[in-house]
């Protein structure tokens, strides 16, 4: 299991983060709406060989943000590249899924002198946009998570192409530990 996280001061943000393992620094990113605990059991994983960052990217988990807090692709890689400012990282790996892998390509554009390697993993395809991710942003400013939770309390729509349809073969999995 992951431990508690921690919290870094970024901006116009609190990004709640975890750190698990020794080796070589691994980024990992997720994807929307999820949260950073999405990599719980791959990071345990991954602990014997990399030293794992797992933040909760704005928007989601228990990063804290405010009103002017900007969601865009472009400011979460910004975001990011503060975050690995600020916790001292002088290389890094990047490992991201979903609209995860959008916001890491723009980290490693940005950051292409620390960005070792980077794996991506069921990622977007670049320039394409789904119309639901435009729905999941604006679900996820400040006083409208109401609207994505209750969303997501309908099975229908969690099983829909628009939540997490495609994402399990056996769909029975979403439901229980994923889904709580």
């Amino acid at each position: 299991m992951l431990p508690e996280p921690k919290f870094v001061h970024l901006n116009n943000c609190e990004m709640a983060y975890r750190v698990i393992g020794s080796g070589k620094p691994l980024l990992l990113i997720h994807g929307y709406p999820l949260s950073g605990l999405t990599y719980r059991h791959v990071a345990t994983q991954l602990a014997s060989d990399f030293t794992c960052y797992i933040p909760d990217l704005l928007g989601a988990g228990e990063t804290r943000w405010d009103r002017v807090t900007d969601f865009s692709f472009s400011a979460q890689a910004d975001t990011l590249k503060l975050f690995v400012d600020a916790v001292g990282l002088t290389s890094y790996s990047i490992l991201a899924h979903d609209t995860g892998g959008t916001i890491a390509r723009a980290l490693a554009l940005r950051d292409p002198e620390r960005v070792k390697h980077l794996a991506l993993i069921g990622t977007e395809i670049p320039e394409h946009r789904p119309a639901w991710i435009e729905f999941f942003q604006r679900t996820t400013r400040p006083n409208s998570t109401w609207l994505l939770r209750n969303a997501l309390k309908s099975k229908i729509f969690r099983e829909s192409s628009a939540a997490f349809g495609g994402c399990f073969y056996n769909r029975k999995l979403m439901h229980g530990e994923f889904f709580d």
